[in-house]
């Protein structure tokens, strides 16, 4: 099975090639393919003939979306629309989505028939980005909190800065170790996957809780200054709660487990 991975160069993107699978991957990052060309999407798929094609390709700064408008619906709507119509009659898509296309209202977890209301630009654009996918045939796999492979995000965050670690304690979700879910994607390439997918570490905690675990894991004792999401001033409105789970049979690991997973490798 030949897979042709977009944005080659970020954690997903890494963790996939890191996958110890008898596949042919190609990985192309944005100097490689700019999904948001038509002619730079139909050239890579002329050339390299894919079975599928996994698209982890976007635009993830999520206050620059709110921003930078074009910005983020070239990366997170219209580029996700030409691959799927690109590989529509050439090959299969999996289109990798996110938590923020919902609004946060629930206090359990979001499964795949639940409505979209996403709060910002970057969830309003990837939720574009999703129907034009699915329209197309192409198959969508929402995600959140991701952290692993080389680079590590809140992980690193979290270890790096000076004391106290400041953590929201009102935002809720999934930590999700990007291994887990890069090996998923993969398991559903052999698959006759279809339509939506939640895919996260099961279970859900706060911010706060999350950079609490990861303190302990590391053996590196550290303050934490528990504060609200609404202090931070930041410009995209984000979901309060946006935990996922999955209907359709889906179930990865406990996040705790998969931080213990993480942390053993990363030693």
């Amino acid at each position: 099975m030949r897979i042709l991975l977009t944005g080659a160069d970020g954690l997903l993107g890494r963790s996939i090639q890191n996958c110890e699978r008898e596949v042919d991957v190609i990985a192309l990052g944005h100097r490689d393919l700019d999904i948001a060309s038509e002619e730079s999407v139909d050239a890579a798929l002329r050339t390299h003939r894919p079975d599928w094609v996994i698209n982890c390709a976007a635009a993830t700064d999520v206050d620059r979306c709110e921003r930078d408008v074009p910005w983020a619906c070239a990366a997170n709507a219209r580029g996700p629309r030409l691959l799927a119509e690109a590989c529509a009659q050439r090959c299969r898509l999996i289109h990798i989505s996110t938590d923020f296309v919902f609004g946060g209202e629930k206090n359990t977890p979001y499964v795949e028939s639940d409505p979209p209301h996403p709060l910002s630009v970057y969830g309003a654009s990837k939720r574009l980005g999703e129907c034009a996918v699915l329209a197309h045939g192409g198959v969508v796999a929402r995600t959140q909190w991701l952290y692993g492979a080389q680079k590590s995000g809140f992980v690193d965050g979290v270890l790096t800065c000076a004391p106290p670690v400041r953590a929201i304690e009102d935002s809720i979700g999934c930590p999700t170790n990007a291994a887990d879910l890069a090996a998923c994607l993969l398991d559903l390439c052999a698959s006759e996957a279809h339509g939506l997918y939640h895919i996260a570490n099961s279970g859900a905690c706060s911010r706060a809780d999350f950079a609490e675990a990861i303190l302990v894991r590391a053996g590196t004792p550290k303050p934490i200054e528990r504060t609200a999401m609404r202090e931070l001033q930041l410009p995209a409105r984000r979901p309060r709660y946006s935990a996922l789970a999955s209907e359709r049979g889906l179930a990865l690991r406990p996040w705790e487990e998969a931080l213990d997973a993480y942390f053993a490798e990363r030693q």
